[in-house]
């Protein structure tokens, strides 16, 4: 399973709703004295879990959309930062300035394992560990990108002679570059913040010890081999139903 898939919290959801279906067919006979596991209890517990999972889902969306967009940005910059050190290089600057610049500019330039690792992650073609793993890698990569950026617009901010008459190679325009590049920084991080806090309140509900979801289907499951017997129809009804706690 990827770190991605949300089938299996799904399912959970989905036999958690096939089994509530099975305790209102036992009509009076479910009458359990634990609170928990009552048919009331049971749906509202059916309608929150699917609540967690639509907002796990949101999240996921709206993290995928930021990181393809950062994606875009950063697979766009290494032309604009070839035009950059050419025009550097054609600028009244000194030697020096022209080498400083070359090296940042060979630190920018992204590598297409990367993009290729970015890509996997977006589209979830990653195990859990590994996934884990490439954010944290990405994570640092556009980070330590963004501050060699800055690093390059500030040394061009320095020198008087850089004056580029194309418009989107001036100051300005790199000014304007690096701050964008940063916004799209945050909002990907941000999304993920949301994503990870709504997978703990997902988690939390469907695995919590005692309360979660899969502990009280189990429950519900003992009460009915309690109710008819381990050999019965009843019993046979909701044994069958599979519900996995999942580590994502």
């Amino acid at each position: 399973m990827t770190i991605f898939s949300e089938k299996g919290h799904a399912r959970n959801v989905a036999n958690l709703g096939t089994l509530i279906s099975f305790a209102t067919g036992f009509g009076a006979d479910y009458n359990p004295s634990k609170k928990d596991i009552s048919l009331a209890a049971l749906n509202a517990l059916r309608d929150e879990a699917g609540k967690d999972l639509a907002l796990v889902n949101t999240h996921f969306a709206n993290w995928v959309v930021a990181v393809k967009a950062q994606q875009t940005q950063f697979a766009r910059l290494n032309i604009r930062l070839t035009r950059i050190i050419n025009a550097v290089a054609n600028s009244e600057v000194t030697p020096a300035v022209i080498t400083t610049a070359k090296a940042l500019n060979r630190k920018l330039q992204g590598s297409g394992s990367r993009k290729a690792r970015e890509l996997a992650l977006a589209e979830g073609n990653n195990t859990a560990e590994e996934g884990t793993k490439t954010i944290s890698t990405s994570r640092q990569s556009h980070e330590s990108r963004i501050e060699n950026l800055e690093r390059l617009v500030q040394l061009l901010s320095e020198q008087p002679g850089y004056a580029p008459n194309e418009p989107d190679l001036n100051l300005s325009a790199l000014q304007t570059l690096l701050a964008d590049f940063k916004a799209r920084n945050e909002a990907v991080k941000n999304a993920w913040m949301m994503l990870s806090n709504a997978r703990i309140s997902r988690n939390n509900r469907f695995y919590q010890a005692e309360s979660g979801l899969v502990e009280l289907a189990a429950d519900v499951k003992r009460y009915v081999k309690s109710l008819y017997g381990a050999g019965t129809p009843q019993f046979k009804q909701v044994s069958s139903l599979s519900f996995i706690r999942i580590k994502s």
